[in-house]
């Protein structure tokens, strides 16, 4: 069953308790701050590296500082209910302490799962409740309270002192059923009735408790002799009839709803009895022990059944008729009568699920507690685990939930709620795994498909920043870099297909080999000459810029072609140039042509 609150030193505490440890100095409780915000689900590391609350409704008061062993220190905090502006739920406390020096640090966070409520008072109620808390040395933190109307722990054990105990009394006094063993079998009592088999003479009459004597058969006679009537007459009553209870409705009465049950001091010198009847009654009650709570019965008990209304102790006793659980508290009044919580509402452990100390197999003095244990951890080998960092197997469900608070490793199924996995079902299983209290991983895992998600947190401008979810891939349909790949579509480049090799043609021209064209191959529109269609150059001619000698060149269906040599040859036949040029003219040389200049 997990704790139904905690109390966590925070770093500026633990700071604290360093210095006290190495007598450094020395430590005073100072004050409580009382706040509605909800802190229970936050992390211990987290609410240790809290320097103040938020949502503070009134400062309660150091009443008790009580020493319980050299590192324990009980704190009793009273908060006066008439200094409320208003009624509110507390949900956490903060517990200041200075040292030497005045320098006040918050010390520890008290967070509860289940709300207090806190109802402004103008009669001077008081809320109280203890805080055990840890300190390096005990010796070392100075005990100073506020006195003012308020009773210590320290005077209630003191006045307890003066009462017997259970066990006392016991060993004292026998028992009803031990003195009857040793009455005689034929002795009359005076809680039932008694059959005489001898006539009885009462020398001095028969009375009732007020002294009126009862009236014999003889004086009955002569009474209704005398006209006496058997009937009441309703004039002779001091209530009507019908406001009249008998024996049953006496022994317990009905709670008027919306009762604050941390009001019932009894003042009636013997216990009462009460009892709720309906659901819809038990829930409007103030500060009641649950806020499940159904109809239930309820005892009331003042030590030594008591009739003053100051320093009047009272414990109550709740019994839900819903599940039986069973509820405990104690209250009492200061020297004034004001109404102060000493124990707040605590639920009675099933005896069925409680260690007896005959099922032991060990004596309870011979069994070693976490703390020795976790002091032999360095010989052992291993360090014990904190239950709060453990991932544990069991799948939590969550109704209406937003994700982004869940930051407590472990598994969830998210029923209802938001800032899960985009499309993920009702039959998601999410794992969280915290790096610390702002760092960590949200998986997702669902179990209709094989689909997986992951999304992380961090701490950014003092509040925490989820990623947004990324689903995985899978690995069957991803194009890896190595091996081959095997593509269900074709895959495409800025949304436009890639060809692939089958779909090329199979007459396709590579460059790397011999291709042979069937149809004509042009450039620029232009047909390219095969070598079928060229001529050889026989004999090579090489290029323009080299001396070739052709031994028979012929043009023009086989004309001859005339050299340089020809020309000039013909040109030089003649004496004068007059005379080669009259001789040119009239020469007909093949493929020259004369023209003369003007």
């Amino acid at each position: 069953m997990a704790d139904s609150s905690r109390t966590i030193m925070t770093d500026a505490g633990f700071a604290l308790e360093t210095r006290v440890r190495a007598d450094e100095t020395k430590m005073q409780f100072t004050r409580a701050a009382i706040s509605t915000d909800d802190h229970f689900s936050d992390t211990d590391d987290a609410l240790a590296k809290l320097t103040e609350l938020y949502n503070i409704q009134q400062d309660g008061k150091v009443t008790a500082v009580q020493v319980i062993n050299t590192t324990t220190v009980y704190v009793q905090v009273d908060v006066n209910q008439a200094e409320s502006k208003a009624d509110y739920q507390m949900r956490s406390a903060a517990l200041y302490a200075k040292d030497d020096d005045g320098t006040e640090v918050l010390y520890g966070v008290t967070v509860l799962q289940d709300p207090v409520f806190v109802h402004k008072d103008a009669d001077g109620s008081y809320l109280g409740f203890g805080i055990n808390t840890t300190v390096g040395k005990a010796s070392n933190v100075v005990v100073v309270v506020d006195p003012a109307n308020m009773v210590t722990q320290q005077v209630f054990e003191s006045t307890m002192k003066n009462y017997y105990t259970k066990a006392e009394v016991d060993a004292k006094f026998v028992t009803d059923d031990d003195f009857a063993s040793k009455l005689p079998k034929n002795i009359a009592t005076t809680d039932a009735a008694n059959t005489f088999v001898k006539s009885q003479t009462l020398a001095g009459g028969a009375t009732d408790g007020k002294g009126n004597a009862y009236a014999t058969t003889k004086d009955v006679a002569t009474g209704l002799n005398n006209g006496l009537s058997t009937k009441v007459n309703t004039t002779d009553m001091r209530k009507p009839a019908n406001d009249v209870l008998g024996l049953e409705d006496i022994k317990s009465s009905v709670l008027p709803s919306g009762t604050d049950l941390y009001t019932l001091i009894n003042t009636s010198g013997q216990p009462l009895s009460y009892f709720v009847p309906t659901y819809t009654s038990a829930q409007s009650m103030v500060n009641k022990p649950t806020t499940k709570l159904s109809a239930f019965k309820l005892n009331t008990d003042s030590i030594g059944d008591s009739t003053s209304p100051s320093y009047n102790y009272t414990f109550l006793t709740l019994k839900d008729d819903s599940d039986g659980s069973i509820y405990e508290a104690l209250i009492h009044t200061d020297g004034s009568g004001a109404i102060i919580v000493t124990r707040p509402w605590y639920k009675v452990a099933d005896d069925s699920t409680v260690v007896h100390s005959t099922d032991m197999r060990k004596p309870a003095s011979d069994v070693a507690g976490i703390e020795e244990v976790n002091a032999k951890q360095d010989k052992i080998g291993y360090t014990p685990a904190d239950d709060s960092k453990v991932v544990h197997s069991t799948v939590t469900q969550l109704t209406s939930t937003d994700m982004n608070t869940v930051l407590t490793a472990g598994f969830y199924s998210l029923n209802s709620g938001t800032n899960g996995m985009p499309n993920a079902d009702a039959w998601t299983i999410y794992q969280v795994i915290p790096l610390s209290s702002v760092n960590g991983v949200q998986v997702a895992y669902e179990t209709n498909n094989a689909i997986l998600g992951m999304r992380s947190w961090n701490s950014g401008s003092g509040k925490i920043i989820f990623t947004s979810w990324v689903q995985f891939a899978d690995d069957s349909k991803v194009a890896h870099l190595a091996g081959t790949n095997n593509f269900d579509t074709v895959p495409t480049v800025n949304n436009n297909p890639l060809l692939l090799a089958s779909s090329l043609p199979s007459d396709l021209a590579r460059t790397g080999q011999d291709a042979n064209f069937t149809a004509k191959l042009q450039q620029n529109g232009q047909d390219v000459a095969l070598a079928n269609n060229t001529i050889a150059r026989n004999p090579n001619t090489g290029v323009v810029s080299e001396p070739v000698d052709f031994t028979k060149l012929t043009v023009n269906g086989g004309k001859s072609v005339a050299t340089s040599d020809d020309l000039n040859n013909y040109y030089h036949a003649n004496a004068s140039d007059a005379a080669a040029l009259a001789a040119a003219k009239s020469a007909t040389v093949p493929g020259i042509f004369w023209f003369e200049e003007v």
